[in-house]
């Protein structure tokens, strides 16, 4: 009867145990720097690409629960200075990963890839004026 005891709350143990290392899912809740994004013209059927330089490299998007600020950054007296910030309202579907923005556009976007410190955001629009939704893909880096 002591080994089905024992066997029994060693078993238990091990199981109570085993879901402490599930990871959790990665979230988009955060502070994320803008990087570079690729834009693939169906019209021209041509790749650009655009990486952030001088101050736009400290340009972020921070994502709260409900709410996102971003925030822009300017070159003044030499020094790299918020230039201008927008918070808006969005939502997010873990499942489907759709994203919506609340802004005046009010696009839906489709989070591609969200890594512990990495998302790619891709997002359809017309920017050619040709009728044909574009491909653009933002990449993102967590600083917090």
């Amino acid at each position: 009867m002591k080994i089905f005891f024992l066997s029994l709350a060693i078993f238990s143990a091990i199981v109570s145990c085993s879901d402490d290392d599930v990871a959790p899912e990665p979230t988009i809740v955060g502070t994320w720097r803008i990087g570079k994004s690729i834009t693939y013209q169906t019209s021209t059927e041509k790749t650009i690409t655009q990486e952030p330089n001088g101050c736009n490299v400290l340009n972020t998007i921070d994502f709260s629960e409900y709410e996102a600020r971003l925030v822009r950054y300017a070159a003044k007296d030499n020094k790299c200075v918020e230039d201008f910030a927008v918070t808006m309202k969005y939502s997010y579907n873990p499942q489907t990963k759709k994203m919506k923005l609340e802004d005046d556009m009010n696009i839906s976007n489709t989070v591609i890839e969200l890594t512990k410190m990495n998302m790619v955001i891709e997002e359809r629009l017309d920017i050619d004026m040709d009728g044909v939704p574009d491909i653009i893909k933002t990449y993102f880096t967590k600083v917090k």
